[in-house]
């Protein structure tokens, strides 16, 4: 049976955004860790946090127009640390980047919470470019997790989004589908980039127990398909206002 014209095309539209996921994921993993960490900063300001700050910076002195402070000490557990405000009180989060290609396993999250727990922190966020093992999920929505500090884990396929929504590390052509931006991540790895880079792929092994489906919905633990648009925090700021900046969905690239 022949596809007809529209279909074709939004077959094709598909494709596209497919392939600049797949490309933007391995921008992300061939990044130095200095670099990627600096990329994960400016999201955060992206998406409302202030004060962004890299704990374990090889550099000395960050951007001050990042908002970056001094380096900090370093902080076993965590990797930067950022305050969010409802207007009224502020909020300190500490963030945890792992940029591997295989699952994370649920000892980060035991380890961020450590962090958590002798910094004082009220959140913590975990990121990846991979997924994470079930029982990472069940640590943090599962019974018993009330009453501990609370981390939110963000898993690649969101991570992509955000990157995406907040056009960091692509671009528009056309207003029909974002393409990378390879001056960006350039611009990364020369001002930022450390000397030694690691291999995304190696990491820590994982127990038998982890061997379950990572791309699990963190509530239900049930396979979800991934969506566009979510979001770190409901706090955020555009050009000095609260309104939230535009939202990306798939539909926006397929009209």
């Amino acid at each position: 049976m022949t596809r007809s014209p529209s279909a074709a095309n939004l077959h094709q539209k598909m494709q596209l955004i497919e392939a600049t996921r797949n490309r933007l994921r391995e921008q992300l993993l061939q990044l130095s860790p200095s670099a990627f960490e600096h990329l994960i900063a400016r999201l955060l300001e992206a998406c409302g946090y202030g004060r962004v700050q890299l704990l374990n910076a090889s550099s000395g002195e960050l951007p001050q127009s990042l908002g970056f402070g001094r380096r900090a000490a370093q902080t076993g557990g965590a990797d930067l640390r950022a305050l969010s405000s409802n207007g009224l009180s502020h909020t300190m989060t500490l963030v945890q980047v792992k940029q591997y290609r295989i699952p994370v396993s649920r000892r980060f999250v035991d380890e961020l919470r450590g962090a958590m727990l002798r910094t004082g922190a009220q959140q913590g966020l975990l990121l990846t470019t991979s997924s994470f093992y079930g029982p990472a999920y069940t640590a943090v929505h599962g019974e018993g997790a009330e009453g501990i500090a609370p981390v939110r884990l963000v898993d690649g396929e969101e991570l992509l989004n955000l990157l995406i929504q907040h056009h960091l590390g692509v671009r528009e052509i056309d207003s029909v589908y974002p393409q990378i931006n390879l001056d960006f991540f350039d611009y990364l790895e020369r001002d930022f980039g450390s000397s030694v880079r690691k291999n995304p792929v190696s990491a820590p092994q994982q127990t038998r127990e982890e061997n379950v489906n990572s791309s699990a919905c963190p509530h239900c633990l049930q396979s979800r398909v991934p969506i566009f648009g979510c979001e770190l925090t409901p706090h955020h700021k555009q050009d000095g206002d609260s309104k939230s900046p535009r939202k990306w969905s798939i539909f926006s690239w397929l009209m």
